[in-house]
């Protein structure tokens, strides 16, 4: 992003925080706010591959199924493990992602989830990468 992208894409009430912490120095602003939404989508990612690999950890304390299983033949749709209102929910998903995909069961959980650790190496090399912080009267 170029200093003169940000008036028109970035308000001034959004980008204050960015010149203040830059002392009012524009291309640092910048480059702090360039570096933030470089560390979100860092986190982000991170973020989605914690949700699979949780997901994938508590249908592996689940009996295994056969992969082309109806829902309702799993655990997805047990009385003894959820109420009806969580069931409703499931069969609701289900029904939303089967238009949409028409996914199976395996098409739902993915057990490739390791590779979450790759995006963690990722967010500390951008915290690596931080524009250097200045000291009050530094130029």
């Amino acid at each position: 992003m170029h200093s003169s992208q940000v008036a028109t894409w970035i308000t001034s009430a959004r980008f204050a925080p960015y010149l203040a912490e830059a002392e009012g120095d524009h291309p640092v602003a910048v480059e702090l706010y360039v570096w933030n939404a470089q560390i979100s989508a860092a986190v982000f990612e991170t973020l989605h591959h914690v949700e699979v690999l949780l997901r994938n950890a508590v249908d592996a304390q689940f009996a295994p199924v056969d992969a082309a299983a109806s829902p309702r033949d799993t655990w997805l749709e047990d009385p003894a493990i959820l109420i009806e209102a969580s069931r409703k929910r499931v069969r609701e998903t289900i029904g939303r992602i089967a238009r949409e995909e028409m996914l199976t069961l395996a098409g739902l959980i993915d057990p490739a989830a390791s590779t979450w650790i790759r995006s963690v190496s990722r967010v500390e090399l951008l915290l690596a990468k931080r524009p250097p912080q200045r000291s009050v009267g530094e130029p």
